[in-house]
């Protein structure tokens, strides 16, 4: 799969390397957008309102980051225009195996999956087939 834009959100930059050296080996990704918080990944978007086509088509998002968790991001990004939301794909990318958050993600209806850290080829794969 081809992809345009992708953003990877994860206050780790271990993970945010790692996320990097799977999408740079196993998709065909012309662009990959890293911050380090929850806050950068909403101003990011919100600076790409008005250039949709360089909006990301997927988001990876870590839940527990400090000062605002992913789960904060979510409620923010409900909030954002649906010419954003319509464009992106927000995965949630945690090391968590607590139960409620990953029920949570998954009842999100702006998260389309929960995936198990570090992003992998096998994750990819299983996205993109």
């Amino acid at each position: 799969m081809k992809l345009n834009s992708v953003l990877v959100i994860d206050d780790s930059k271990y993970d945010l390397f790692i996320a990097t050296e799977i999408l740079t080996d196993y998709c065909d990704v012309k662009e990959i957008v890293c911050v380090d918080s929850a806050q950068k990944g909403l101003a990011y978007l919100q600076s790409k309102e008005n250039a949709l086509e360089e909006l990301p088509e997927i988001i990876f998002l870590d839940i527990k980051m400090p000062l605002m968790d992913g789960f904060d991001f979510l409620n923010l990004y409900s909030q954002l225009s649906d010419k954003i939301k319509n464009r992106c794909k927000i995965y949630m990318l945690s090391s968590s195996l607590d139960p409620t958050d990953i029920a949570k993600a998954k009842n999100n209806n702006d998260v389309i999956d929960f995936i198990e850290k570090p992003l992998s080829e096998k994750h990819i794969g299983k996205l993109f087939n």
